[in-house]
């Protein structure tokens, strides 16, 4: 009996090895020959990827992490679109110049500002014109030194998008409108904001007082792309009508008293 009872067990003992061993062949079989799923493809038709930029950076938070929905996305901010990317060396200059960005520095102000790129753009069409060097640079000064010209130049520079990000009714010179440039150290890092892809942020209130006081940027100003010639002919012409400043405008139609529409589309943000 006992060696009876001891084959019986030993037969079961084998029979379930045997299932077991079977069981995991199978699972083997059916995983190795199972057809792969093929990885998806690159969305690369949506209207929202660029291929001649760097991805925009997240969005600042200050530390706060948004809360997320059921299926893990993101809640309470809008998607920020992906932009090309600006290369603002391209489109700054360390001088006043006509359709370049200018970072305003420590005694600048608006009129000078204004003076000096009216002195660079009337000698560049000079030269244009064909005078010589010194010709052109002597011309340039006396035009840089009309107060008419200079006013135009201000009111300019005053305007638009600069306007927009950098304009108060607190500060000592205004234009026609009431508002003129803060250019006081009170702003947001625009230039940074620009190369990065983000929106420019203006830090003041609509009384000029600024919202975050520890903001410590001057101003990234626009210089208006004046037309050269015409301000040649204001000068030259005795009976020229009109100002002296003409702006030239963008090829999409846009004014030249704003930036270039890769910078404007952007918006500017207010608070």
């Amino acid at each position: 009996m006992a060696d009876e009872k001891d084959l019986l067990l030993t037969a079961a003992g084998v029979a379930v090895v045997a299932y077991s061993g079977y069981k995991l062949l199978t699972l083997f079989s059916d995983f190795s020959l199972r057809p792969k799923t093929p990885a998806a493809e690159p969305d690369t038709d949506s209207a929202t990827l660029w291929t001649d930029g760097p991805a925009t950076p997240a969005p600042d938070t200050g530390g706060i992490t948004p809360p997320r929905g059921p299926t893990g996305v993101s809640m309470g901010w809008a998607p920020v679109p992906i932009r090309p990317a600006i290369d603002v060396e391209r489109w700054e200059a360390h001088q006043p110049t006509c359709g370049r960005f200018y970072r305003v520095r420590r005694g600048d102000c608006v009129e000078g500002i204004a003076s000096r790129a009216i002195e660079t753009e009337a000698r560049r069409a000079a030269i244009s014109s064909g005078a010589c060097e010194q010709t052109a640079s002597d011309w340039a000064r006396r035009v840089a030194r009309s107060w008419a010209i200079v006013q135009e130049g201000f009111n300019s520079i005053s305007s638009g998008w600069n306007d927009e990000v950098y304009g108060s009714s607190r500060v000592s010179k205004t234009a026609p409108w009431g508002r003129g440039l803060e250019l006081s150290a009170v702003h947001d890092d625009t230039r940074a904001a620009i190369a990065g892809g983000r929106t420019p942020r203006r830090n003041l209130d609509p009384q000029g007082t600024p919202l975050i006081p520890s903001r410590s940027h001057r101003p990234y100003l626009w210089i208006p792309t004046w037309d050269g010639a015409a301000l040649l002919r204001s000068v030259t012409e005795k009976h020229h009508q009109g100002e002296a400043l003409d702006t030239k405008p963008w090829p999409d139609g846009s004014s030249g008293t704003w930036p270039p529409p890769a910078v404007t589309e952007r918006g500017v943000i207010h608070g």
